[in-house]
């Protein structure tokens, strides 16, 4: 498995996503991990925060190291995260690029579509975070229309299409 949150770094977006294993699942995030609005905005790091997972100097030194690194993502990319549209952007934009990666497999998180905050989990905690009790705050009959979804679905779709056809590295593996 290859998760955008833990590979991110401040070194050369384009080595990172070519690093990608063509036998991996390439996500954004998994269900024990921060929604992509919420890793981006430290949504995720003032919850911790809040509920005592870590100290304000820990947290501290998390959110300034992961300032450098959206910058770097940021600049790769091309947009600013200035607000919700743009996150919006960069997010379909990082949803491409995985999709035209060498992984075999893809793994989208539907909260991601609708730019979900609040996590459906949190390691860690048992009373403290109502985990796995969020339910979805829409239905998919009232997101899955919505002519953006399509669209980036669409170019998801015809990433993958395009890398399938370039040949998975390292073998001919077949890749959904």
């Amino acid at each position: 498995m290859w998760v955008y949150q833990y590979s991110a770094s401040t070194q050369d977006p384009a080595k990172t996503l070519g690093s990608i294993p063509n036998n991996a699942m390439a996500c954004v995030n998994t269900h024990d991990m921060p929604s992509f609005k919420s890793f981006w905005r430290g949504g995720d790091l003032e919850l911790n925060f809040r509920l005592g997972l870590a100290d304000e100097s820990y947290i501290e030194g998390l959110a300034c190291e992961r300032k450098k690194i959206l910058a770097t993502w940021e600049d790769f990319l091309g947009l600013q995260a200035h607000g919700d549209a743009e996150l919006a952007q960069i997010y379909a934009r990082l949803l491409v690029l995985l999709a035209g990666s060498q992984a075999q497999m893809l793994s989208l998180n539907l909260e991601d579509f609708w730019a979900e905050e609040a996590p459906q989990n949190v390691p860690g905690t048992t009373d403290a975070y109502p985990n796995w009790t969020q339910k979805h705050r829409l239905c998919m009959d009232e997101w899955m229309p919505a002519e953006a979804i399509q669209k980036l679905l669409a170019a998801v779709s015809a990433a993958r299409a395009e890398s399938k056809r370039g040949g998975a590295r390292g073998g001919d593996e077949q890749r959904t």
